[in-house]
């Protein structure tokens, strides 16, 4: 007698499970097999690089009148392109910030305001300004961080963290958010993270965990609202 025995892959349950509860998330299981093909990328998809209820979130959440800052560019530089008035994007990586440049300037994108700051050696070395990617060991994205100081308190309707150092960057993201505003962060689950949701532990959050494109994992991504009466912030702990 033969035995036949019958596996689902976690993701691929995961998936059955989230369809079952949500049908609507079919559009986006479609999009998932698709991303995985190796002719698709984050750039040419015009896509943020999240998890696919995030993504539902931030479809639902933004409007044409809103302003995004985001660390990490890419295909969500282009999503948020298409449905807001303003975004500000910060990258570290000058080869990538070359081929997000001509992808904006292949699809005449105007509102965008795209920096380029590479991290940097200092003998002062701040722990919530580190990448945890070894190739970056021993510089500073501080400055990277503090691009959103130039801008005035409560400026953005969203700030997303999804590059480098993320802890510092969420300690600079919290004041140039409008109070009832977002801040959006990215691969949440990771430990490294901890310092900076510590300074936002008490707003309102929200987190999304399953699958995103481009990869056959599942991860967290989170969205704190800052406070409407967050006019008295003095700063992160």
């Amino acid at each position: 007698m033969t035995i036949f025995s019958w596996k689902i892959s976690p993701i691929n349950l995961f998936w059955l499970r989230l369809l079952i509860h949500k049908p609507m998330m079919l559009r986006f299981y479609r999009h998932w097999r698709e991303s995985l093909k190796r002719e698709h990328s984050v750039i040419e998809d015009d896509f943020p690089w999240m998890v696919y209820e995030a993504v539902s979130w931030l479809e639902s959440y933004l409007k044409p009148g809103m302003e995004v800052f985001e660390w990490g560019s890419g295909g969500s530089t282009l999503f948020f392109a298409s449905r807001v008035h303003f975004v500000v994007t910060v990258e570290h990586d000058p080869n990538w910030y070359a081929i997000v440049s001509k992808q904006l300037s292949d699809l005449n994108i105007q509102n965008v305001h795209f920096v380029l700051c590479k991290p940097e050696r200092t003998d002062l070395l701040s722990e919530i300004y580190t990448s945890t990617d070894e190739r970056y060991k021993g510089l500073s994205f501080q400055h990277y961080a503090e691009t959103i100081d130039s801008y005035p308190d409560n400026s953005f309707d969203l700030v997303v963290v999804d590059g480098r150092a993320r802890p510092g960057c969420m300690k600079h993201a919290i004041p140039k958010i409008r109070p009832g505003g977002y801040l959006l962060l990215d691969n949440s689950d990771r430990e490294s993270y901890t310092p900076g949701k510590k300074a936002v532990a008490t707003w309102l959050s929200c987190e999304f965990y399953g699958p995103g494109p481009y990869n056959k994992i599942l991860w967290s991504t989170t969205i704190w609202q800052k406070p409407e009466s967050w006019g008295t912030y003095k700063g992160g702990s």
